[in-house]
């Protein structure tokens, strides 16, 4: 395995996923002002905008996603630990063998490369 090789393609991943959040960011907020431009012409405003109409919508839909985003984040904080929490599934049993704290695997879960454990 080819150590640098395999993080430059991790890079390569995170531009692309960061690259698509910020165009997703920026169509969201290009619907949100159209909406709200839209219902505020139906509603009779005709096209004589609010001071500062289009930037308290950007500024809210900016505020609500990365609200968002803030609390997901901190609820991750806890680790993977705190998954199974979250999601309200059981835990993995214990390791049988030893008193450490290794959690046994389901072999469907296991990839193809890693061996199971003997019994």
């Amino acid at each position: 395995m080819d150590f640098y090789a395999h993080q430059e393609r991790a890079r390569a991943a995170s531009r692309r996923l960061t690259a698509l959040f910020v165009l997703s960011l920026i169509v969201v907020v290009a619907a949100v002002n159209g909406a709200a431009a839209l219902g505020w012409m139906l509603l009779g405003g005709g096209t004589r905008w609010p001071p500062y109409f289009f930037a308290t919508n950007t500024m809210v839909t900016l505020l609500i996603v990365f609200g968002g985003a803030w609390v997901e984040w901190q609820r991750l904080r806890g680790g993977g630990a705190a998954l199974p929490r979250r999601s309200r599934s059981a835990q993995a049993p214990r390791c049988p063998r030893c008193t450490c704290s290794t959690r046994i695997r389901s072999t469907r879960s296991r990839p193809a490369s890693v061996p199971a454990l003997r019994q």
